[in-house]
């Protein structure tokens, strides 16, 4: 599990990579609390496992908060 806690005028990037076995199952959470003028963007990716399950979430708290959100999963 990742949480972020992003304060106000924060930039926070986060990326992660996941190189699998083939048998292998995988389920995931994602936090994010994203304050006034601050912004978090997500990158993933996920290779060659049998299962994946991704749960990835922003909680947007203030004016101008933002998030963006990049995957790619191949098994």
């Amino acid at each position: 599990a990742v949480e972020i806690f992003a304060e106000e005028n924060a930039r926070v990037s986060y990326t992660s990579i996941q190189a699998l076995s083939p048998t292998r199952q995988r389920i995931a959470f994602k936090r994010a609390r994203v304050e006034k003028n601050a912004s978090v963007d997500w990158h993933w990716a996920e290779f060659g496992s049998q299962f994946v399950k991704l749960d990835v979430s922003s909680n947007l708290n203030g004016e101008h908060a933002s998030t963006k959100n990049y995957g790619v999963y191949l098994g």
